[in-house]
């Protein structure tokens, strides 16, 4: 059974594993826009996500072994000209270990993502997922979030 629960400093570790693993995946299905790396993400950095005061993670543990994470800061945007304001939990990253895929992890931590939301009083989730990640895109408009803004590009 797969539960979701907080990050502590002790799993930088397999934080860091599932970084380089996305990571790595990101390089090999956009090359020209990710390189290839060593190291996914410092330590440092990792330990800032899960103690700081801007963001909070969330582990999927199988087994006791994690097999996904979540971070989740807040996003906001203020009342100015013609926009509403509005305030929405933001998912910065959602990795899910590629051997695991299929089994309702990403599912879990998204709706942990949900429950984070309603906790801090938000009024959406929103996340940026690139359109080659075809996996992510049927993941995410399966369970309700839609498209609202998209960034397009004309190489030089």
């Amino acid at each position: 059974m797969i539960e979701n629960r907080p990050a502590t400093p002790g799993d930088v570790p397999a934080i860091q594993a599932l970084f380089f693993q996305g990571d790595s995946f990101h390089a090999r299905l956009l090359p020209d826009v990710f390189c290839a790396v060593e190291r996914a993400r410092p330590d440092s950095r990792i330990e800032d996500l899960i103690t700081g005061p801007d963001s909070d993670v969330f582990l999927a543990v199988l087994d006791e072994v994690v097999v996904g994470f979540i971070v989740l800061r807040e996003g906001s945007r203020p009342e100015r000209g013609m926009f509403r304001p509005k305030r929405w939990a933001f998912v910065e990253d959602l990795i899910v270990d590629e051997s695991k895929r299929g089994r309702g992890i990403g599912t879990r931590l998204l709706e942990e993502a949900h429950a984070w939301a309603e906790t801090h009083q938000l009024e959406a989730v929103q996340l940026q997922v690139w359109t080659a990640n075809a996996e992510a895109v049927r993941l995410y408009e399966r369970i309700g979030f839609q498209q609202i803004i998209g960034t397009m590009e004309m190489e030089l």
